[in-house]
C-alpha cells in the first residue's frame, strides 16, 4: 500500500510540473503574438510578457531545470507533450525545429535582463516574415548564462520529407505611421500645455488615438482565443480611459516638485486641486484615489527639503476629505444602493483620521444601509487614534447616528469609549440603549461591567436581560448587592419569568455562598394560598441552588431527597439529574 501511495504522489507531482511548463509555453506564445500585433512597448504586449516571465520563474522555482525536447510538431517535457500544433496558434515547436534546435534547457536564476534578451530572440525570429533570422545564431550571440540549447547543423532526409512549410504567417504591423506621428505631436506640445484644461484636453486626444489603434487591430483579433480577446479588450479599455490621465497627473506633480519659482509652484498646485474637483464631478474614483496617494506621498517626500511646500500638498490632501467633497460623495451614494461601492470605499480609505468628523456627518445623511456600513467600518479603523472625536457624536440629536456611534465605539473598545457609551446607555430610545449595552459587553473590562451594573433597572426588558446575563456569565462580584436588592424587592414577583430566572442565576454566580441563605429561604417559603407565582419561584430557587457547590448544599439536597413526597423532592430530583447531565457533557448549567 505504501508503494502505491508513493507512486500516486509521484505521478501527481509529475502532472503538476508538466502543467507549469505548459503554462509557461502558452504564455510565451501569447506574448509573441501580442508583441507583433501591437506596439512592442505598449501596455498590452508588456502585460503578456510580464505574465510569461512569472510563469517561467514559478516553474523554475520548483523544477530548477527545465529540459525541453523539440520535435517537428511538438515540444516534450519529461515524456509528456506540452506544446503541439494548434490551428491559428504560434507553433513554437516548428519555429525551433526549423532552425535545427533539438533541445532547450532553462536553468533557475534567469535574470530580468537575460529574460528580455531571450524573449527578443524569439520575437525577432517570429516577426521575420522572410525567414532571414536564424534562431541558433541569435541564441549564440545572446551569450546566455542560464539558457542552453542543442542544435543540428543540417536537416536529415527524414526531416526534409516532413516538409519545411513556414509555421506562421505574420500580418504587417497594424500601428501606422500616422498614429506614430500623432504621438510625436502629443509629445512636442505636452510641455507647453501645463494648465488644467490643456492636460485634460490631451487626455481626450490620446484616448482618441487609442480608439484608432483599437479599430486597426480588429482585423487581427480573430487570431486570439476568446479568453485572450477578452483580456486584450480590457487592456485596451484601460489604456483609453485611464493610462494617459495617470501620466498627466504624474507630469503635473513632477512639474510642481521641480518648479523653482514659488508662484509657479502654487499655480501648479491649484491646477492639481482643480483637476481633482473635475474628477469628482466625473465620478472617476480610481484617478481620485491615485491623486490622494500622490498628495500624501509628495507631501512626505518634501518634508525635509521644503516644509512650506510639503504643507501645501498636505492641505490639498486634507481638502479631499472636507465637507464640500464629502457632501458631493454623499449625494452620489444617496442616488441608489447600486453605486460602485468598492471604488468609493477605496477613496474614503485613503483619507486619514482628520476626516473622521466629516464621516460622522456623512453617517447621518446617508440613506442606504450598504453605504452606512462602509462608513461605520471606516470609522472603526480611523477612530482608533482619536476615539474622542467619534465620542462627540453620542450627543447627536438623531437616534440612528447615536446608535451607529455606539457600535463603532464598542468595536474600538478602549477605556476612552466607556464614558460616552455610558451616556448612550441612558438614551431615551431603546434601540440606542441596546447597542450601547451590547458595546459595553464587547469591551468587557471591570470598568465596563461597573457601568453595566447601573443598567439593571433599565425600562427595557431585553436590555435588562442582556445586562443580567453578561454579569452572570462573568461572575462579576461587585454586582451582587445590586442584584440582591432587586430580588428582595416586592416588584421582583411581578417581573417576567425569564428575567426572574436570570436574576436568580446571576445572584448565585456573583454571590456564591452569600446567595445560599436567600435561595434556601425562597425555596422553603410557605405557600399559603397555593400561588402559582410563588410555586414557580420556589422551583427556580431549587434549580439555582443546584448550581452552587459545598457541603451545606449537598446536605440540603439530601434532606429534600429523603422526603417521601412533596414538591421539594420532585424539584430536587430534577435539579440533580440536570446537574449530572450537564457535568457529563462538560457544559455549564
Amino acid at each position: 500500500m505504501l508503494g502505491k501511495v508513493t507512486e500516486t504522489e509521484l505521478s501527481e507531482s509529475r502532472r503538476l510540473h508538466t502543467a507549469k511548463v505548459a503554462e509557461f509555453l502558452s504564455a510565451i506564445t501569447r506574448a509573441l503574438k501580442a508583441s507583433v500585433l501591437y506596439p512592442p512597448e505598449g501596455s498590452i504586449p508588456q502585460e503578456f510578457k510580464r505574465t510569461c516571465r512569472e510563469r517561467l520563474e514559478g516553474a523554475l522555482a520548483e523544477l530548477e531545470i527545465i529540459d525541453l525536447q523539440i520535435n517537428h510538431k511538438e515540444i516534450v517535457f519529461e515524456g509528456e507533450e506540452v506544446s503541439g500544433s494548434v490551428s491559428g496558434e504560434v507553433n513554437l515547436a516548428e519555429l525551433l525545429h526549423r532552425d535545427g534546435i533539438r533541445m532547450l534547457r532553462l536553468r533557475e536564476g534567469i535574470t530580468g535582463d537575460e529574460f528580455e534578451r531571450f524573449f527578443a530572440v524569439f520575437r525577432a525570429v517570429f516577426a521575420d516574415r522572410n525567414g532571414y533570422q536564424d534562431i541558433v545564431n541569435l541564441l549564440w550571440e545572446g551569450d546566455f548564462d542560464s539558457i542552453e540549447y542543442e542544435a543540428v547543423d543540417e536537416l536529415t532526409v527524414a526531416e526534409v520529407e516532413l516538409g519545411a512549410q513556414d509555421a506562421f504567417e505574420i500580418p504587417d504591423a497594424v500601428y501606422s505611421e500616422a498614429i506614430l506621428a500623432e504621438k510625436s505631436i502629443y509629445d512636442e506640445t505636452s510641455a507647453e500645455e501645463s494648465t488644467d484644461g490643456g492636460l485634460l484636453e490631451h487626455a481626450s486626444l490620446a484616448s482618441g488615438t487609442g480608439i484608432l489603434l483599437a479599430e486597426g487591430i480588429l482585423e487581427n483579433i480573430q487570431r486570439f482565443s476568446h479568453e485572450e480577446s477578452a483580456e486584450i479588450a480590457a487592456l485596451i479599455a484601460r489604456d483609453q480611459e485611464i493610462t494617459v490621465e495617470f501620466s498627466a497627473i504624474d507630469t503635473l506633480f513632477d512639474i510642481a516638485v521641480a518648479e523653482r519659482e514659488n508662484a509657479g509652484f502654487l499655480e501648479t498646485c491649484d491646477t492639481l486641486d482643480s483637476m481633482f474637483n473635475r474628477l469628482l464631478t466625473a465620478e472617476n474614483f480610481p484617478l481620485m484615489v491615485y491623486m490622494l496617494r500622490k498628495f500624501k506621498e509628495t507631501s512626505a517626500s518634501l518634508l525635509e527639503a521644503s516644509r512650506q511646500r510639503s504643507e501645501r500638498f498636505r492641505k490639498s490632501f486634507h481638502r479631499c476629505g472636507d465637507r464640500i467633497r464629502i457632501s458631493r460623495l454623499t449625494e452620489i451614494l444617496n442616488r441608489s444602493e447600486s453605486e460602485d461601492m468598492d471604488s468609493i470605499r477605496s477613496y474614503l480609505e485613503e483619507l486619514d483620521w482628520s476626516a473622521v468628523s466629516q464621516l460622522l456627518w456623512m453617517l447621518g445623511e446617508l440613506k442606504y444601509f450598504p453605504s452606512r456600513k462602509i462608513v461605520c467600518d471606516l470609522l472603526k479603523a480611523k477612530g482608533r487614534k482619536k476615539p474622542e472625536i467619534i465620542a462627540g457624536a453620542i450627543y447627536d440629536t438623531r437616534w440612528y447616528v447615536v446608535r451607529n456611534t455606539a457600535i463603532v465605539l464598542g468595536e474600538i473598545g478602549t477605556d476612552k469609549c466607556i464614558q460616552p457609551l455610558k451616556k448612550a446607555s441612558e438614551h431615551e430610545d431603546e434601540r440606542v440603549r441596546w447597542e450601547a449595552v451590547s458595546a459595553l459587553c464587547r469591551i468587557d473590562t471591570d470598568a465596563s461591567r461597573g457601568t453595566l451594573a447601573g443598567r439593571l433597572n433599565d425600562d427595557s426588558e431585553r436590555v435588562r436581560l442582556l445586562v443580567i446575563r453578561h454579569l452572570s456569565e462573568k461572575a462579576y462580584e461587585p454586582a451582587y448587592e445590586a442584584i440582591e436588592t432587586i430580588v428582595n424587592c416586592r416588584e421582583f414577583e411581578m417581573l417576567p419569568p425569564p428575567e426572574q430566572k436570570e436574576l436568580l442565576k446571576a445572584l448565585a454566580s456573583t454571590g456564591g455562598d452569600k446567595s445560599f441563605e436567600y435561595l434556601k429561604k425562597l425555596a422553603t417559603r410557605r405557600n399559603l394560598f397555593r400561588s402559582e407565582t410563588t410555586k414557580r419561584l420556589k422551583e427556580m430557587a431549587v434549580n439555582t441552588l443546584s448550581r452552587l457547590e459545598g457541603e451545606q448544599v449537598d446536605r440540603l439536597f439530601d434532606n429534600w431527597m429523603s422526603k417521601r413526597r412533596g414538591d421539594l423532592r420532585i424539584w430536587a430530583s430534577r435539579a440533580l439529574t440536570r446537574r449530572q447531565r450537564t457535568r457529563n457533557s462538560g457544559t455549564t448549567i
